[in-house]
């Protein structure tokens, strides 16, 4: 490689110019490569906290989902309790209908039918 370099003319002069300003190029490349580096970095700093920010979400909508399903299980319970209390309302209604029927027939019966009314 370098007898390829000696035949092209003026190549010993160019490299003897450069050679005081070597250490900017590798300054350069220093700085590329700590860029690069940084760069990587901060990339996978910021993905590891997305990542812990979306455990932490799940977490969070596992419990709402559990304190939801916790609380329409209580408000199913609660209107099943005040259901059944509704129809032995309604039960207890129909039976006085009854008996105040009843009653109303006995009295009827005992009377000797209907009275029109004057």
């Amino acid at each position: 490689m370098p007898q390829l370099l000696a035949q092209i003319p003026g190549v010993e002069e160019a490299v003897q110019a450069a050679r005081p300003e070597g250490w900017v190029s590798i300054l350069f490349v220093v700085i590329v490569v700590s860029s690069f580096a940084t760069l990587g970095y901060l990339i996978r700093q910021t993905m590891r906290e997305a990542r812990e920010r979306e455990k932490e979400s799940n977490a969070r909508i596992a419990q709402l989902e559990d304190f939801i399903r916790t609380k329409m299980l209580d408000s199913l319970q609660t209107n099943s309790v005040v259901m059944e209390k509704m129809l032995s309302a309604a039960q207890s209604i129909c039976d006085a209908a009854n008996e105040m029927s009843s009653a109303i027939s006995h009295c009827r019966l005992q009377s000797g039918g209907p009275r029109e009314i004057a």
